[in-house]
C-alpha cells in the first residue's frame, strides 16, 4: 500500500485535485454523478466490479482535469503544470470518491 504522506494523500499534487474537486460546487456535483454513473453500469455480477470502477473513475477524473488546462499556456507553464498532473494519484482519488458508492471495496 502507498504511504500517505500529505494530508492523508499520497502526495501534494493529488490532495491538491481532490480538495479542489471536492471544494468547488460544479466539480464536485460532476464527480459525484460520475461515481454514481460508473458504480451502477458496472457489472454486479464481476467480482472485480471495484477494481473495474475504480480505472474507470480514474481515467475520467484524469480526462476532465486535464481538460481544464487551457492549451494556449506558454511552454514553461505548460510543463510546469503537466508535471504536477503527472504526479497525481488519479486512482488514489478514484478509490477514495467510489467508496461513497454502497458495495464498493477500497482498492490497495
Amino acid at each position: 500500500m502507498t504511504e500517505k504522506t500529505y494530508n492523508g494523500w499520497t502526495n501534494y499534487e493529488t490532495w491538491l485535485v481532490a480538495l479542489w474537486m471536492d471544494n468547488e460546487h460544479g466539480t464536485y456535483s460532476d464527480r459525484c454523478e460520475m461515481a454514481e454513473f460508473i458504480w451502477r453500469r458496472s457489472d454486479e455480477d464481476n467480482e472485480d466490479r471495484s477494481r473495474d470502477a475504480r480505472i474507470k473513475m480514474s481515467d475520467w477524473v484524469e480526462s476532465y482535469v486535464r481538460d481544464m488546462v487551457p492549451n494556449s499556456l506558454p511552454g514553461f507553464i505548460s510543463d510546469l503544470v503537466g508535471s504536477a498532473l503527472s504526479d497525481v494519484d488519479w486512482r488514489e482519488i478514484a478509490d477514495n470518491w467510489l467508496s461513497e458508492q454502497e458495495g464498493y471495496e477500497a482498492q490497495s
